[in-house]
């Protein structure tokens, strides 16, 4: 198991650690780099549905060690019957990292 994650994190080094229960989703963005790096990362998710839109916005700078697999932050929603998640996350240094992905839910 553990060498089916490192060889997700080596092939994408940015990736959405995604568990739900019944309606419940637990989101942990994870990263895994080479190098250290002093980044800055943003979280930003928008949430449709009967009721409306909601967006939601995190962002900090993080140190992340090499070679490890780092978890950014963790979100935990409710997604009801009609509801669509899009979670878009961007990390980079300035410099040399710039990485970006995208989850859409339900999938």
């Amino acid at each position: 198991m553990i060498s089916i994650l490192l060889a997700a994190a080596i092939s994408q080094p940015l990736w959405f650690d995604n568990q739900h229960n019944g309606q419940l989703y637990v989101i942990t963005p994870m990263v895994h780099l080479q190098n250290e790096c002093q980044c800055d990362y943003r979280l930003k998710m928008l949430k449709t549905g009967i009721s409306g839109t909601s967006t939601s916005v995190q962002q900090s700078a993080v140190t992340i060690a090499a070679n490890t697999d780092v978890a950014l932050t963790r979100i935990s929603f409710n997604l009801q019957q009609g509801d669509r998640v899009q979670i878009y996350l961007s990390l980079n240094d300035g410099k040399q990292v710039s990485l970006e992905n995208t989850l859409n839910l339900p999938k």
